[in-house]
């Protein structure tokens, strides 16, 4: 449909516009924010259906507020060409009676589409309620073709009127065509341009839409002469025998559908599994059936818990425990992941964020960015998903980077907060990153502008809460290259300022920085670490003195070990001062190989094993970790936090 005419291309293409001018700098978005104060503008998206709809909306109900928000831009804005569009938006097409017409046309189609497309979408929806859905945006459609350009006419006059518009249609020169010298000499008529704009705009657009229904509608597709492609009675005897020979590791709709094809004596069942294949839900379900979260997690002799894992992708299980952080590292339970987030998860599995006393917070963003965030109490068994952040790809698209998040305890308020920082994509600003909070007291996002110091975000980096502050390992430019430092938050007085790296890390930009909190849970420790080439190494620092840059430490520098040269990863800081490692095997179909590890002897696979530093050796824990591939340590203690939390869900 919005390709059906060319004043429907142009009218999309203006809203694209809007959102691309101020979306692409921060200073703009700022002045657009100043004015406007309901809902964001939305780019349009090929892929999501409900793009065009959120865009319309977001210009219908606040049309006067976008159009000074555009003057004002264009009145403060220095550039020629920022200046010349934002007068243009406003001008030439919010004040256009026809843009206006054309909005509340769009308006009305594209709400009753996605209320459909909704329906559709429920878990339960079956195919006969589908149709009837189907047929009666059809006769919505019919109707509106009779009688939606008055309904359209009268809101588009009535947005004109707040705005001090005149209601009418731009009339054009009416050019006489030539007359051949044999024609007949009759009076040519010529259509008023609120006639052709009905003509050849709104009646071309709702037939398009008309036709565009009429064609996808199942029933008719499948049926000829009252006879159905598929028959119900063999379908039902095909799926009775289907049932005895399917083997039993046959579990998703496509492994069903694959096995039919192979076999190829079940005809009905093959063409229904196919139309269930392209339901939007069931081509959902059949992703997310293979979604994978293992982690364990460790715990001390109070109760605290140390350590998360998840799985490889094709392992088909969750494993969840606590364990004492003691010498033997038993076993303290097993504790049941909560069901909610598994069913709209963008990736395989989620990433734990951090823990806070007995929180846990956990991000759809392992691989691929997710806009889900979660807080966790395992003690309790509840759940409180977080509402939408206000930066999104969907209000300011796209980011330089993945977002960063950090998740900490307000000792003044009593509040639990997650911070996550943002680096817009328009780098001609200096301060590119932005920065929001969320409170658990309030359940809403605040955004805090400007990150100051600016700098370049590593997305899904580690994250530390130590002294009531979150630190990230970021970048800065600088006239030489680049920098590393660590940017902190103050979760109660809301500043962000910055702390040193080890001086010999600053520009070694081939190490991968990991931070952790300290043996003692006083200070920062810091893990440098480079398996890129040849002589790969892992270095373990600590801040021996919290804030004193003098401070900082190497305690340890770790080589490849064993045949299979495996590098350790550090995982965290036990309270005893030992390291949490993970001993990673090279290649899943590896053989087990012994190596040495100073005086200790320890299997290739991978496991999780202790470093004393004092001492130089490792302890093995028996903790089985062969073919995980993300693995997540920090402390945790059991808590009643959520219990009374309106927004948490029980599991």
């Amino acid at each position: 449909m919005a390709n059906s005419c060319v004043k429907a291309v142009s009218f999309f293409g203006v809203v694209q516009r809007m959102y691309t001018l101020f979306a692409s700098s921060t200073k703009r978005w700022k002045i657009f924010q100043d004015h406007v104060h309901g809902l964001t503008l939305k780019p349009l998206s090929t892929t999501r259906w409900e793009s065009h709809i959120n865009s319309v909306k977001a210009i219908i109900t606040q049309t006067d507020d976008i159009r000074e928000a555009l003057f004002e831009l264009s009145r403060v804005s220095e550039d020629a060409k920022t200046k010349s569009e934002a007068e243009s938006l406003a001008t030439h097409e919010l004040e256009n009676f026809e843009f206006l017409l054309g909005m509340s046309i769009w308006h009305n189609i594209l709400k009753k589409i996605d209320l459909v497309s909704q329906k559709l979408q429920y878990g339960d929806m079956q195919i006969d309620v589908a149709i009837k859905h189907l047929k009666g945006l059809v006769s919505y459609f019919v109707d509106y073709r009779e009688h939606g350009f008055t309904l359209a006419l009268l809101s588009a006059k009535e947005i004109a009127s707040k705005m001090e518009i005149d209601p009418v249609f731009p009339e054009k020169r009416q050019s006489r065509r030539k007359k051949q010298f044999d024609e007949n000499d009759h009076k040519e008529t010529f259509q008023s341009a609120e006639e052709s704009f009905r003509v050849n705009y709104f009646l071309v657009v709702v037939d398009a839409a008309i036709s565009s229904l009429r064609s996808r509608n199942l029933e008719v597709a499948l049926t000829h002469d009252n006879e159905s492609d598929i028959n119900a009675d063999d379908l039902f005897s095909e799926l009775e025998v289907l049932q005895m020979y399917l083997p039993k590791e046959t579990k998703t709709a496509i492994e069903v559908l694959d096995f039919v094809k192979v076999v190829d004596c079940f005809p009905n069942v093959s063409i229904a599994y196919r139309i269930i294949l392209t339901l939007p839900k069931i081509k959902n379900f059949s992703m997310k059936i293979k979604k994978i979260k293992n982690f364990e997690e460790v715990v001390d002799d109070e109760v605290e818990v140390k350590g998360a894992f998840c799985g490889r992708p094709c392992v088909q299980e969750e494993v969840y425990s606590l364990h004492y952080d003691n010498q033997a590292f038993d076993e303290y339970s097993k504790i049941e992941f909560p069901i909610a987030p598994k069913q709209e998860l963008y990736n395989q599995h989620l990433r734990v964020v951090g823990t806070c006393n007995g929180l846990i917070c956990l991000a759809d963003d392992i691989f691929c960015y997710g806009d889900d965030i979660f807080i966790w109490n395992p003690a309790i068994r509840k759940l409180v998903t977080l509402p939408c952040p206000g930066v999104t790809y969907m209000t300011h698209g796209g980011y330089e980077s993945d977002a960063s998040i950090g998740f900490g305890f307000d000792a003044n308020t009593n509040d639990y907060k997650v911070v996550r920082l943002v680096n817009l994509l328009d780098m001609s600003d200096d301060s590119t990153t932005v920065a929001e909070i969320y409170s658990i007291a309030t359940g809403s996002w605040t955004s805090l502008d400007f990150v100051s110091p600016s700098c370049i975000l590593r997305a899904r980096e580690s994250q530390a809460f130590v002294n009531g502050t979150l630190h990230w390992p970021v970048l800065r430019r600088t006239d030489y290259g680049n920098e590393y430092f660590i940017l902190t938050f103050d979760v109660s007085s809301k500043l962000f300022c910055e702390m040193p790296v080890p001086k010999s890390l600053i520009c070694d930009f081939k190490l991968g920085l990991q931070l952790s909190v300290s043996g003692d849970g006083k200070s920062i420790a810091l893990f440098s670490m480079d398996d890129r080439c040849e002589d790969r190494f892992l270095d373990i620092w600590v801040m021996k003195e919290y804030g004193i840059k003098e401070s900082w430490t190497k305690l340890i520098t770790l080589g490849p070990q064993g045949p299979e040269r495996l590098l350790p990863r550090a995982l965290c800081f036990r309270k005893s001062g030992e390291v949490l490692l993970m001993l990673c095997g090279a290649r899943e179909d590896a053989s087990y190989y012994d190596y040495t590890f100073d005086n200790y002897h320890i299997k290739s696979k991978h496991e999780l094993v202790s470093l004393d530093l004092v001492n130089k050796t490792v302890k093995d824990f028996g903790v089985p970790g062969e073919g995980y591939q993300y693995c997540s340590v920090d402390s945790f203690k059991e808590v009643l936090v959520l219990l009374d939390q309106t927004d948490a869900v029980s599991y």
